[in-house]
């Protein structure tokens, strides 16, 4: 087969791949492998996981913030009042949301445990993939703040604090996905 392809004009990289589809079953023809496929059910529920991630991860920085400009008030922007308000909405979303993410993150990694290939879907490969790509950006994104930060001299430790934040829970998104991908 292998031979009858090459002679056909197919690079080698795409035997190979064409090949990786089929298995040999001993019937003395070539058996296709299953191909991972995406039903409309997993499409919603990794469609309501991508959104209660999106919005556990925006609250959750949103919050920080708040915090962050509560302890550490920047004395040249009096007003930071609307941080009581914002702590009392994030903590509001988080309370509703969260429950609603984890048990989604059950429901998504379900069917993964149970299948001995441990095949992921098509769409949650490409979130992963997306969402560490992401991730890197808004790392990228923050040390280019600090350093404009710095340089302006606008360096203060609550400007510090929120970077760190930022940092760390794109770190933390990083390595979630980087660990799931490495189990596909």
């Amino acid at each position: 087969m292998r031979s009858a392809l090459g002679r056909a004009g197919w690079p080698g990289a795409e035997i190979d791949a064409a090949l990786a589809s089929w298995i040999d079953g001993g019937l003395r023809l070539p058996v296709p492998r299953p191909r991972p496929s995406v039903s409309g059910r997993a499409l919603v529920m990794f469609g309501l996981f991508a959104i209660t991630l999106v919005l556990v991860i925006w609250h959750l920085v949103q919050l920080s913030f708040a915090l962050i400009e509560t302890w550490l008030p920047d004395l040249a922007r009096p007003g930071g009042g609307w941080a009581h308000g914002s702590i009392r909405w994030s903590l509001s979303t988080l309370v509703v949301v969260l429950p609603i993410f984890a048990w989604l993150t059950w429901r998504v990694e379900r069917p993964i445990r149970g299948d001995a290939s441990g095949r992921r879907s098509p769409i949650e490969l490409r979130f992963t993939a997306i969402a560490v790509l992401l991730s890197i950006v808004v790392l990228i994104g923050s040390a280019v703040a600090v350093v404009y930060a710095g340089l302006n001299g606008d360096l203060t430790a609550q400007f510090l604090a929120k970077a760190a934040v930022v940092a760390i829970v794109a770190g933390i998104l990083i390595a979630w996905f980087r660990g799931r991908a490495d189990e596909a």
